[in-house]
């Protein structure tokens, strides 16, 4: 994995602006039983809409967790992610970079 440290500082900034605007929270990681890790920037979208790729696309609608991987490197399926009082289960990656990682995820 390759990372960019200008990517990660400019992750940093917009996680702590976001976080002060009440648009991130913190929160933790943890796959099975292993440790748990600290995320002070999660972003939640709990009504993301998603028409997918077909011909005649129907909209659905997912709830969305971006995930920093300065905090988290590798985030994998079936961890669990909790933020205020809610707990998530990542299910499936939509969208990945160098700096952050986006879940469709379950409510646990």
């Amino acid at each position: 994995m390759t990372h960019n440290p200008f990517l990660h500082n400019f992750d940093a900034l917009a996680g702590a602006a976001f976080a002060a605007a009440g648009l991130a929270s913190g929160g933790t990681y943890q796959l099975g039983d292993g440790p748990v890790i600290q995320c002070p920037e999660l972003l939640v979208d709990e009504s993301a809409l998603d028409f997918g790729d077909d011909v005649a696309p129907v909209g659905t609608v997912h709830t969305l967790v971006t995930i920093y991987r300065r905090h988290v490197p590798k985030p994998e399926r079936l961890a669990r992610v909790t933020t205020g009082g809610r707990v998530y289960i990542l299910n499936k990656r939509v969208r990945t970079d160098e700096s952050l990682e986006q879940w469709v995820v379950s409510h646990g």
